[in-house]
């Protein structure tokens, strides 16, 4: 796949009209002056910079041997007769662009494919690089309409989430394919929480409010969330994705205003049993 700037198609297209309407004289059977060919060949030379971002090889190909064919002052060449051939580019253009399917974005879903800030802003850009891809995805699958891809990927960038969290509590990183799941990593975090600050303690400040608030995020979506995007009867529509991608946004915000992809504490703290 490749972008195309429709600015840069009309503008190529407009100068091939251009030089269309220059070529035309009162006399078609006059030929061309040599101030005539020069400018032509210079507007088609800016026709063909306006191209570069179109995948049109066989039109850039006769647009290239147009001007050469111009450029030979010694060789005669009318009006009419470069009209029929600047005809035949147009054509040339025209079919080779039936075999391209061009796609337009959703103007409000654009920011999400191109943004011009990290979707998960500047916290989580710095703090989770290993995600960066995750989250690019998510965004360019949500603005192509590609909306259960889009949840999948956000639902990605949570593990890099949790992964810290063990890190930051202590817990060593999963070795086997058991280990590795959701499930069982949750409990992990849940015993060690239980034995750092137990609930009698009623962890409201500090770290052991974090982490409760953390913890209770990700148990919240595991089984509606993560465990569903795994099945392939799980369809999300566009609002159903976005809210994800937002959950999933605001959870990974929390963590890396605390700490890094490797549990260190951005802040320069440390958690205390």
């Amino acid at each position: 796949m490749y972008e195309i700037s429709i600015s840069r198609y009309y503008e190529a297209m407009v100068l091939i009209q251009q030089v269309i309407h220059t070529s035309q004289g009162t006399e078609p059977s006059r030929p061309m002056t040599p101030a005539n060919r020069t400018t032509s060949i210079e507007m088609l030379g800016r026709a063909k910079d306006a191209m570069n971002g179109l995948h049109l090889p066989v039109t850039k190909l006769a647009l290239d041997e147009l001007r050469e064919r111009l450029g030979w002052f010694k060789q005669e060449m009318t009006y009419f007769g470069c009209g029929q051939l600047l005809v035949n580019l147009s054509e040339t253009m025209r079919r080779e662009l039936q075999s391209v399917k061009v796609f337009s974005l959703d103007a409000m879903k654009a920011a999400f494919y191109d943004p011009a800030e990290p979707l998960f802003g500047s916290d989580v850009d710095h703090a989770f690089p290993s995600v960066a891809y995750e989250i690019e995805q998510a965004g360019k699958c949500y603005a192509c309409d590609l909306t259960t891809a889009s949840a999948f990927h956000s639902i990605r960038v949570m593990e890099a989430g949790i992964r810290a969290m063990t890190r930051c509590l202590g817990i060593p990183d999963p070795t086997s394919g058991k280990e590795r799941n959701w499930s069982n990593v949750s409990s992990s975090i849940k015993a060690d929480m239980d034995k750092r600050w137990p609930q009698s303690t009623g962890r409201m400040t500090g770290d052991a409010h974090l982490f409760d608030k953390l913890y209770g995020a990700i148990a919240g979506m595991q089984n509606p969330y993560r465990n569903e995007t795994m099945h392939l009867s799980a369809k999300y529509t566009a609002p159903e994705s976005l809210h994800i991608f937002e959950l999933v946004k605001g959870l990974m915000q929390k963590i890396a205003s605390r700490m890094d992809e490797n549990g260190q504490d951005v802040a320069w703290l440390s958690i205390s049993p």
